[in-house]
């Protein structure tokens, strides 16, 4: 009896000591959803979606492999986290297609392939069908590398993965499925999530420089390379949106990929903080993003073809 006096005594005076908010239930500093486990979320249980175990990506066939029928255990987005095998479409316009399942980060991803000449989809994966044709039919082999492959970006033409050289350092490298071509990119610990938009691949390494790699024409270029903290967004096939923070405060920019003219958007002196890089752009060249001004948020709206922001 004494226990539960004493604990909801100290329930009360947290609560009115202001660490939670008196109405939602939810800590004061953040809210229920935003992906981030603070200690009172932790220790009081009020929002276990911020706090559950973080989930660890695992594919039993190695990676991208055609010829070896594989499960892939994970985050699953709508569909949970669970576990998801490789199968054969037998139906529809996609039919005879392999559905090969593999790893970006924690989260499961898939992808449709044709089976390569003289082999057919069955059982999951792709097998030597009525010409004896042997063939190595994977598209990437761990035992390439040192370290295990990490798949990043998946698109149309083009694939990004990563793994780690004899030194533990990341290595960067682009597949191209028309010339089933690899090639190597950088040789560095590339932070952040690296992305491809209009042929250009994206990325951010651990000396904090923000780099582009021309696909075409193989050269690398330095975006930036005075911040401290990097994120980036991509939008349609002319911009990249990404912040950077410079003594402790954080600033959106823009830059044109075709000139190569980087904009500042915002001009924060420490009166308020950017929460958000930006996520969204429409066909009249609008970036939407919002800033946090002394707990409270607010939405802004910046025109890229007046520079004004709304």
């Amino acid at each position: 009896m004494i226990l539960m006096v004493l604990i909801t005594f100290l329930l009360v005076t947290i609560v009115s000591a202001g660490w939670f908010n008196q109405i939602t239930g939810m800590p004061v500093g953040g809210y229920c959803g935003d992906g981030v486990c603070n200690w009172k979320e932790n220790l009081f249980n009020v929002c276990p979606q911020d706090c559950e175990e973080v989930v660890v990506c695992s594919d039993s066939d190695g990676g991208l492999l055609l010829d070896i029928y594989g499960s892939t255990t994970g985050n699953y987005g709508v569909g949970g986290v669970g576990s998801y095998s490789d199968y054969c479409i037998t139906t529809g316009p996609y039919d005879g297609q392999l559905v090969e399942y593999f790893c970006i980060g924690e989260w499961v991803q898939f992808h449709r392939f044709d089976c390569p000449n003289g082999m057919e989809c069955n059982s999951g994966e792709c097998v030597s069908g009525e010409e004896d044709i042997s063939c190595e039919s994977f598209l990437i082999d761990n035992d390439e590398y040192y370290g295990s492959i990490s798949v990043i970006y998946m698109g149309e033409d083009y694939l990004l993965f990563r793994t780690n050289n004899e030194d533990g350092d990341m290595e960067l490298y682009l597949y191209d499925f028309s010339t089933e071509l690899k090639t190597f990119i950088a040789n560095y610990n590339v932070y952040h999530q690296p992305g491809l938009v209009n042929n250009f691949v994206y990325y951010i390494t651990n000396e904090d420089n923000f780099y582009s790699y021309d696909i075409s024409t193989g050269v690398t270029t330095q975006i930036i390379d005075n911040g401290e903290d990097y994120n980036f967004n991509y939008l349609e096939d002319n911009y990249v949106i990404y912040y950077n923070s410079v003594d402790g405060d954080r600033e959106l920019y823009l830059y044109d990929i075709s000139t190569g003219v980087t904009t500042q958007i915002t001009d924060n002196d420490g009166d308020y903080n950017l929460m958000y890089a930006a996520w969204h752009i429409d066909s009249d060249n609008y970036v939407i993003y919002y800033n946090s001004v002394d707990g409270d948020r607010e939405l802004y709206l910046y025109d890229i073809s007046t520079g004004v922001t709304t």
